[in-house]
């Protein structure tokens, strides 16, 4: 089978040992207290724990394009939502919330799921 020629061995996982496979990703810095997204990152992914990786030229030209201030001032924009933390989960009490190996899960709650480097909350069930 002929390889793309863009392809790239991004080996295993240092997190969890799983082959990594590319995929394109959203990058998101926070520069100045600006937050900036960056769509279509080619990166090595693992499928296992979500550990995301770039190669040294990917990031380079990550920074030209963040340094552009033509390109930024020219970007779409999106909004984003904005939330403090709090103890109190969703009107969950402390003890609804139980914690198994990297995974926080709260029954009787609305879908959603949060990844981020290998750590997921997920909050699963029908609404109280």
């Amino acid at each position: 089978m002929k390889r793309d020629k863009s392809y790239y061995d991004y080996g295993e996982c240092h997190v969890c040992g799983e082959r990594m496979e590319e995929k394109p990703i959203k990058q998101e810095f926070w520069i100045k207290g600006k937050l900036i997204l960056v769509e279509d990152v080619p990166a090595g992914v693992c499928l296992r724990c979500g550990e995301k990786v770039v190669r040294a030229d990917v990031g380079r030209w990550i920074r030209a394009l963040i340094e552009d201030s033509k390109r930024l001032r020219k970007a779409r924009t999106i909004s984003v939502p904005v939330i403090k933390f709090a103890k109190k989960v969703a009107g969950a009490a402390p003890e609804d919330v139980e914690l198994r190996s990297n995974r926080v899960t709260r029954p009787r709650s609305t879908a959603a799921r949060y990844t981020a480097r290998g750590h997921f909350l997920r909050f699963s069930g029908a609404p109280k």
